[in-house]
């Protein structure tokens, strides 16, 4: 049968009209550009940022030795600012208008800063805190770092009086403050008040500027340019998005709401595409916040817990299924899944009185019947803190408290544990790798952990930037691990082959990254996390090695 000449002509005209809008779809706007000193030479380094729209999405590139950058952006109206230690921040006069497949320039000149507080405003936690004479960063230390950076307080001066506000409000939304939430946790044990004069010595109306140590990233400006930061603002203001998880089927991210104020809110945890710009969240009446969120690649279920409630949403339905729990005055600490699909929990003795004959659990919950079993972790209030199932069903712990890495065999009830070497070193989250080596951060520490579980055997490895505070890790598909630091306001990045550390800066001083997660685009790994102060996930494109 021939086809008609006209049938051909439309056929061709349709082709023609697909090519045309795939072109233009793959088509972004090039935006090449310079950043200088007042003298004209270049300025390597400088984060770059273009901010786009309400919710905000702002994309930052870093320049190169010569000062450049070049990025493609999709069509819009950007503010552009540019921000290097040591100069004020910059901002181009006009608002930059990207069009499709068109090129622009950006030029933008730095002053030097000679304002000593401007300059405290620029350095992070780690570096603030250097400037704090050791027997008195204690209280900072043991009060300021759970949550954020102690850097948010750089070039900020303030009486004692308003310091104490202050520190009052923020007691009731830390997760171990007394104020609004009404319970310690079982390290805390001092009063809030203590921290008050301390702040107001070193930050005071009439403290001097401090005299602190400066801890720049280590790796080569080159590779650093090629590193492109996404941040995009979810949906509410109030959200506080402790953790993130990648979806287990879609190009999408997870994030649970740990709540601004967790006495008159609902808990939600929800996801956000990072491509459209759309979002949902789902209630859990039971709980006031989530500090977790998990995927279980096996089901394809996206978990949340609190000490009142576990729920998963399931994919079939898009619905949320809740278990209500009752810990007996525990509190839960996290979340693992083994292969037979029941859920692993550390659990947290909340009640205890600091005596050593009270002990902390694992608990093992099964979806199917509904029922929790809880099992004693030999070591009295170690302080399970983060939980992880091997590939062997073999379930593992970090104790917080007693310095150790705990380890569970489900089949017969015995525990195993080992003594982290540095004293101290409080090891807090942590992954396994495909070799069901289990890799660790240790808090206070400063170090990075790996505990061979074949032999016991453990090694650890100083992070290149002191006092960083590494919160947490997680080993991608290819066996790298990568940490967040609170203090430090950066990722970082170990390679396990090489022993190589990198490190990324972080553009918010604000952040408070927490977990890590992952997505693949082609051979790139993309590196995902979630703002603790503010409602914001990250998006971390890193140059492969």
């Amino acid at each position: 049968m021939k086809t008609s000449p006209i049938v051909k002509i439309l056929a061709l005209l349709l082709l023609f009209v697909i090519q045309l809008g795939t072109t233009h779809a793959q088509a972004p706007g090039q935006v090449t550009g310079t950043v200088k000193d007042s003298e004209g030479s270049p300025l390597g380094g400088v984060l770059v940022n273009f901010q786009l729209g309400s919710p905000a999405t702002q994309i930052t590139v870093i320049t190169k030795k010569d000062g450049t950058f070049a990025l493609g952006l999709p069509a819009g109206s950007f503010n552009v600012s540019a921000e290097l230690r040591g100069y004020t921040r910059g901002e181009t006069e006009n608002v930059l208008v990207v069009k499709q497949g068109k090129r622009e320039e950006v030029h933008i000149k730095l002053e030097v800063s000679n304002d000593p507080l401007d300059l405290e405003t620029q350095i992070n936690g780690a570096e603030l805190l250097s400037a704090i004479p050791i027997h008195e960063r204690r209280e900072f230390v043991h009060r300021c770092t759970g949550c954020h950076s102690l850097g948010v307080v750089g070039g900020v001066r303030m009486s004692q009086r308003d310091w104490g506000a202050i520190v009052r409000r923020m007691s009731g939304q830390h997760p171990t403050g007394k104020g609004a939430l009404g319970a310690w946790g079982p390290w805390e044990r001092a009063s809030w008040d203590e921290t008050i004069p301390k702040l107001a010595k070193f930050f005071g109306s009439r403290a001097a500027p401090l005299d602190y140590q400066s801890f720049p990233i280590t790796n080569d400006i080159e590779h650093l340019s090629g590193v492109v930061i996404k941040e995009f603002e979810l949906s509410r203001a109030e959200i506080y998005t402790h953790d993130v998880a990648a979806d287990p089927s879609r190009d999408r991210i997870w994030y649970g709401d740990q709540a601004a104020d967790k006495v008159n809110t609902v808990g939600k945890f929800g996801w956000y595409d990072p491509e459209t710009g759309e979002s949902q969240e789902y209630e859990v009446p039971q709980c006031k916040g989530f500090t977790r969120v998990s995927t279980d690649e096996r089901t394809g279920r996206v978990w949340v817990g609190c000490d009142n409630a576990l729920a998963y949403w399931d994919s079939r339905t898009d619905q949320v299924v809740i278990f209500p729990l009752d810990l007996g005055g525990k509190t839960m600490h996290g979340l693992a899944f083994d292969s037979q699909g029941n859920v692993w929990l550390p659990l947290l003795n909340k009640t205890a009185n600091m005596n050593d004959d009270e002990f902390d659990y694992i608990g093992r919950f099964d979806p199917k019947t509904s029922t929790l079993t809880e099992y004693k972790i030999p070591t009295p209030l170690s302080g399970p803190y983060e939980v992880g199932v091997d590939s062997k069903d073999n379930v593992w712990f970090t104790e917080i408290i007693a310095n150790q890495i705990g380890k569970l065999d489900p089949k017969t009830g015995k525990f195993s544990e080992y003594p982290i070497p540095t004293r101290n070193g409080a090891p807090r989250r942590f992954d396994i790798d495909s070799k069901d080596n289990i890799w660790f951060v240790e808090f206070v520490g400063n170090k990075l952990g790996m505990l061979d579980s074949e032999t016991g055997q453990i090694t650890e490895y100083e992070i290149p930037t002191p006092l960083s505070f590494p919160y947490a890790c997680s080993v991608d598909r290819n066996d790298i691990v990568w940490f967040s630091e609170i203090f430090g306001n950066r990722i970082g990045r170990f390679d396990p082959k090489t022993k190589t550390f990198r490190e990324y800066p972080i553009p918010s001083r604000l952040s408070g990254i927490k977990k890590l997660d992952f997505t693949y685009v082609e051979d790139k790994t993309i590196v995902w996390g979630g703002y603790r102060v503010g409602p914001t996930v990250v998006r971390f494109e890193i140059p492969k090695e």
